[in-house]
């Protein structure tokens, strides 16, 4: 009786080293499929600023190689999401530490409905402290950026209309370092210059209240006379936007103000620009074109 729980205690220890053997060979092999995804995702991207530093206006090219790279990012997207699903956000106690991060660089470069799916889990995983709070306020962010909403954290950089890089707009600005000093992150001025990034700080908290709407108002024929001053007026004719020497405009409105009437004006003519219809976003792109008689039509 004895020998036969020696041989059921030895069995069954066997069984668990077994068992935890095979994990190690399975989390070692998904350890090196994903460092193999990190290395696709950086370098991949890689060429593209390259080629965007050479040569910044060959648009076709460009353009090519950012939908080879969506295809790159749908696959390991689809992929990380397998993971995810059955094992949650691995740490290093079970994979390399490179493969961890792997697993947020896919979901931070996945479609803005995947990084919604799993911000969930990746905030569990953080206050559990599996994970840096900085990658919760990246995905955070991310995902704001890409549905037009003021960020929170400023982790995010975008472009403006000249083409430079800048810190994508932020929700109550004021308090912006109180809140990356709580994640351990430096300043959002070091940050920008850091990068080399230009910091506009907007001294409004957009979300509740406000939509900015930015973008171009221009002559049909192209032709911006430096000397013509356009403005961008309410009824009464108080100017609320300048627009500046290449048609680039910024105006502010209050959520509640959409419906309101607005108007170009230059020094030849005056004319009503398009109904701003009510949105749900923070920041709305405009591509407007006028003629002679400053008669507006919106491009889309």
């Amino acid at each position: 009786m004895k020998l036969h729980k020696v041989i059921f205690v030895f069995s069954f220890i066997l069984a668990i080293q077994q068992a935890s053997s095979q994990d190690k060979v399975y989390f070692n092999n998904l350890s090196r499929q994903l460092e193999s995804i990190r290395e696709e995702d950086i370098q991949s991207r890689k060429r593209v600023d390259s080629l965007q530093r050479i040569d910044p206006y060959n648009t076709p090219l460009i353009n090519a190689f950012w939908d080879s790279i969506r295809v790159l990012d749908a696959k390991h997207s689809a992929f990380v999401a397998g993971i995810l699903d059955k094992h949650g956000w691995l740490d290093s106690t079970y994979i390399s530490a490179k493969a961890s991060h792997t697993l947020f660089l896919v979901i931070q470069h996945a479609d803005v409905a995947i990084q919604e799916r799993y911000l969930p889990s990746l905030r569990k995983a953080v206050k559990s402290n599996r994970y840096g709070k900085v990658y919760y306020a990246m995905l955070t962010d991310r995902i704001l950026m890409k549905k037009n909403k003021f960020q929170l954290y400023g982790t995010q950089i975008g472009s403006i209309y000249t083409g430079q890089q800048a810190i994508w707009p932020i929700r109550d600005a004021r308090n912006v370092n109180k809140r990356r000093k709580e994640l351990g992150l430096q300043s959002i001025e070091e940050y920008a210059k850091k990068n080399q990034v230009i910091l506009q700080m907007t001294l409004f908290d957009s979300l509740e209240n406000r939509v900015l709407f930015e973008g171009f108002i221009t002559p049909r024929n192209n032709r911006v006379d430096s000397a013509t001053a356009v403005f961008i007026t309410d009824e009464r004719g108080v100017p609320l936007a300048t627009v500046n020497t290449v048609g680039y405009f910024r105006l502010l409105l209050k959520r509640s103000d959409l419906k309101k009437k607005r108007f170009i004006k230059s020094n030849q003519c005056k004319g009503s620009l398009p109904s701003l219809k009510s949105t749900q976003k923070d920041r709305y792109f405009l591509n407007l074109i006028y003629d002679e008689s400053c008669h507006v039509t919106e491009q889309l």
